[in-house]
């Protein structure tokens, strides 16, 4: 009698698990039809496009005003804060040059 129990909950769990490995193979499936959605929408070329559509302006104003943020923060004693803020503004400027090589490739 106790073998017959034990057996048909083996059973039982054989099936819960074959029906746990299905809605897995599903839920990868949909995963990887994801994957290739996203990877159709998003090409490096569209990533790219995002610098170079900025004025040359942009990036020497935004350089400009992590300085003068900074110079505030300082002014109100704020140091550490001054000073990160302020190391901002060469990543603008690269983020710039980045942006006209891109625009002398095309």
């Amino acid at each position: 009698m106790r073998t017959s129990a034990v057996k048909s909950q083996i059973e039982q769990m054989s099936d819960e698990m074959q029906e746990l490995m299905e809605l897995a193979r599903e839920e990868v499936e949909e995963v990887e039809e994801v994957k290739e959605e996203v990877k159709h929408r998003m090409n490096i070329s569209d990533v790219l496009s995002v610098p170079e559509k900025a004025p040359s302006g942009f990036y020497l104003g935004m350089a400009a005003g992590s300085i003068v943020f900074s110079l505030i923060l300082y002014g109100f004693k704020r140091k550490d804060d001054a000073i990160f803020v302020g190391h901002w503004a060469p990543t603008f400027l690269a983020l710039g040059l980045f942006a006209k090589l891109l625009r002398k490739k095309k």
